[in-house]
């Protein structure tokens, strides 16, 4: 079998359906659903459903919700996998009991505010892991654009155990399984959060320390956050901005709405967002201290983020 890829192009990312994200909106779940089972994996409540068309979800209740249904509608439109994957604002699923932790989120078997994730085992069947370090990946634009995606969207929880070798299609696929510690603070010392558009915006100022030997430092602190830093070359962010840079504003309200985001999260996350795209376009060509040192893009400093400048030798 060929070697496992990482990336693949998403074609003209400007044209992506971020509404629909990967699967497009035709596939997305049909009312009415069955409960099959509850699902005890993770830390997060869940269960297995079939829908209308016999097709099963995994559905996720809970604060990753909706930022996950968003940071993989990104990660796609950045060309690295995600399965495809519905806001359901309400719904009600028949033969649910003897719940567990779902038993919260499900009552009488209607449930509100959920994830609907395509369940294929298929995809999963002898699924391996991989490392952020994996020696085939070291150097590689690819690689090092996933890292900075995982820092655009403030993924803190990067856990070894989140890292699988999928297969599709006969194909092998690296892919970050779990896109849900999004969208809130990576910090743990200040308290690591998701779906939290006052941190995350807040967060966005001091989101670049600088450049330092042609390599980018970012302030950033979750799971394996000195190997998600590491080998981050301006050239690798610029390739990463090459395509998402081309989103819309348009595509990101979809893509926000679509996450179930309501009105005010939206007006707060969206400029959020387009700041730290604007950064890392600014940062992919900016001009580093003659002496090497960090050259810092900001006047400010913060103590909720931990910079690290450890890079490559």
């Amino acid at each position: 079998m060929d070697a496992a890829v990482l990336w693949r192009d998403p074609g003209a990312v400007e044209s992506l359906d971020l509404a629909g994200g990967p699967g497009g909106l035709a596939k997305a779940p049909k009312a009415p659903f069955t409960f099959i089972e509850e699902d005890k994996s993770g830390t997060s409540p869940k269960v297995t459903v079939k829908d209308a068309n016999g097709v099963q979800w995994i559905v996720k209740f809970g604060e990753e919700v909706k930022a996950e249904n968003f940071a993989s509608r990104i990660a796609w439109a950045a060309g690295y996998f995600a399965s495809p994957t519905y806001y359901v604002a309400e719904g009600k699923m028949d033969g649910a009991s003897n719940l567990g932790r779902a038993a919260a989120f499900v009552k009488d078997g209607t449930f509100r505010e959920a994830r609907f994730q395509l369940k294929d085992e298929k995809l999963y069947s002898g699924a391996a892991r991989w490392r952020l370090d994996d020696p085939s990946l070291k150097d590689s634009r690819e690689l090092a654009g996933y890292k900075t995606l995982m820092i655009l969207l403030s993924n803190w929880d990067v856990k070894p155990e989140n890292l699988s070798v999928l297969n599709a299609g006969g194909e092998q696929i690296y892919a970050l399984t779990d896109w849900g510690a999004t969208m809130g603070r990576p910090a743990e010392l200040s308290g690591r959060s998701k779906w939290d558009c006052k941190r995350y915006a807040s967060d966005t100022q001091h989101l670049i320390e600088g450049v330092q030997n042609g390599f980018v430092v970012f302030n950033y602190s979750g799971k394996q956050g000195r190997e998600v830093l590491r080998g981050i070359r301006q050239e690798h962010v610029a390739w990463l901005m090459n395509r998402l840079g081309k989103l819309s504003d348009a595509q990101v309200d979809a893509a926000l709405r679509a996450s179930g985001a309501t009105p005010e999260e939206a007006s707060c996350f969206a400029p959020a967002f387009r700041s730290r795209l604007a950064q890392l376009v600014s940062v992919a060509t900016a001009k580093e201290a003659p002496d090497g040192s960090i050259r810092s893009r900001t006047t400010t400093t913060t103590t909720t983020t931990t910079t690290t400048t450890t890079q490559d030798e």
